[in-house]
């Protein structure tokens, strides 16, 4: 028995029986090789694409070949026939023990590869920008207003005392502060302006320099 971690980003492939299961079908779940193997013979011969391809409409053919794949899974999970069971995650967020780490184990391989423009695309990180942030020249449309909002179409670095997010005001940098806070803050701020004669509670309240 294995334990394996297999993120949502991991398909699973087994290409004795030309088993697919595409990233997301199984979810993210921390089992075994026997329990991940018996999860995707629940979603394929438990559900509606067990349906599809053995209900009455299905054609005879498509029927038979369905149930040759299917004995030979059971097979597979019976233990009766040899198999290669691969996790192909584009993230590197799944994992399989090994008894014998750190050193080799001749059963067990790992294959390192370059993401492909695809893949980048799938999991939307084409259009993050992760390099020059200390080069940045923020677009002519980036402006700094009294709130402490800052409009920013992307995020161009940390800044201290600011987060980068979707708000009220747009998307940009906002102060590093529940916006409770600074609503409050920011109220008191314009108050304090007036001077004490302003403000409801005037003794907590300085009066402005003259």
């Amino acid at each position: 028995r294995r334990d394996v971690v297999k993120s949502t980003s991991a398909g699973l492939f087994i290409p004795e029986i030309d088993l697919e299961v595409t990233h997301g079908s199984l979810g993210g779940t921390y089992t075994t090789v026997e329990g991940l193997l018996q999860a995707a013979y629940d979603k394929l011969f438990e559900g509606d694409i067990a349906s599809f391809y053995k209900g009455d409409s299905a054609e005879n053919e498509r029927r038979k070949r369905f149930d040759e794949f299917q004995k030979k899974f059971e097979r597979i999970i019976n233990g009766e026939m040899a198999f290669t069971l691969i996790l192909d995650d584009p993230l590197d967020n799944s994992y399989m023990y090994s008894p014998t780490a750190p050193e080799p184990e001749p059963r067990l391989s790992i294959t390192c590869y370059e993401r492909t423009y695809m893949h980048n695309e799938e999991f939307g990180l084409n259009d993050m920008k992760t390099e020059n942030y200390d080069s940045f020249i923020p677009p002519e449309n980036s402006h700094i207003e009294n709130t402490g909002f800052e409009a920013q179409n992307v995020f161009a670095g940390h800044r201290p005392g600011k987060v980068f997010k979707s708000g009220s005001s747009g998307i940009g940098y906002y102060d590093d502060r529940c916006e409770e806070a600074v609503d409050v803050q920011d109220h008191m701020a314009k108050l304090q302006i007036g001077g004490a004669a302003t403000h409801p509670n005037a003794d907590v309240v300085a009066k402005p320099d003259v």
